[in-house]
């Protein structure tokens, strides 16, 4: 393989994938709606360790929207953390789920939250060994001289 040829195919590695963008856009989807629930439960008064909750669930949405941002830039690093963070979020928001119906707090985004954060999960673990090869290709890339700028 020539040095042309390699380059392309390394240019190649790094185009984002359809699956890179749905696990992507699923991550920062459930991010935003991790970022509405937390708007929903500051309209209640919380008392006691249930009065962190909106503020972990703000930094739990604020992270996982830029780590699906990344996720779509077929970054290998935000593709391992995207899968691990939405798959503790789907038990997270299982169990706050859960956590709210016993106590006569129900909410539509709470039901959409686990199967949502869970397809996320899904979608990025798939991706992630295309992002680690895209990250060795764009090492590559850059040794040649060749940057993307992304």
């Amino acid at each position: 393989m020539t040095d042309d040829e390699r380059s392309d195919a390394d240019l190649a590695a790094c185009s984002p994938t359809p699956l890179a963008r749905l696990g992507g856009g699923l991550t920062m989807i459930a991010g935003l709606f991790t970022l509405v629930q937390a708007v929903q439960l500051w309209t209640f008064v919380l008392i006691g360790w249930v009065a962190a909750v909106p503020y972990v669930l703000v930094a739990a949405g604020v992270a996982t929207i830029a780590l699906g941002f990344f996720v779509t830039r077929m970054r290998g690093w935000a593709a391992i953390a995207s899968t691990v963070l939405s798959g503790a979020m789907t038990a997270v928001h299982s169990m706050w789920g859960l956590y709210g119906m016993t106590r006569g707090f129900v909410s539509l985004v709470g039901f959409l939250m686990p199967p949502l954060t869970l397809a996320a999960s899904v979608a990025t673990g798939l991706v992630i060994g295309a992002a680690l090869r895209a990250d060795q290709a764009r090492a590559r890339l850059m040794a040649d001289g060749l940057g993307l700028g992304t």
